[in-house]
């Protein structure tokens, strides 16, 4: 059962990671913040903590940026990064 719940958790963090990278490319711009984590947690039905999952894993790619008592904000690109297909950024040289 431990398997199962640790699969949904997983999907659900995709769920979130996809639509903030969605949201990334295609609405928002540089400096622009995103949805506060209550408002995801109530938008897809999840804990505070799968919501971070996704936001942390945005932060690591340089997609996003947090700024402590402000909020979370889209990221300048890193020189010769893009964005892929997947919403990250995507960097030259970067191990993978």
């Amino acid at each position: 059962m431990s398997r199962s719940r640790s699969q949904a958790s997983e999907h659900k963090y995709l769920t979130v990671r996809a639509y903030l990278a969605d949201l990334v490319a295609s609405e928002l711009s540089v400096g622009d913040a995103v949805p506060s984590e209550r408002s995801l947690t109530e938008k897809f039905g999840v804990s505070r903590m799968t919501v971070r999952q996704a936001v942390d894993a945005l932060v690591t790619e340089g997609v996003l940026e947090r700024a402590q008592g402000r909020g979370t904000f889209v990221a300048p690109p890193r020189a010769g990064c893009g964005v892929g297909r997947a919403g990250g950024r995507v960097c030259a040289g970067a191990a993978a």
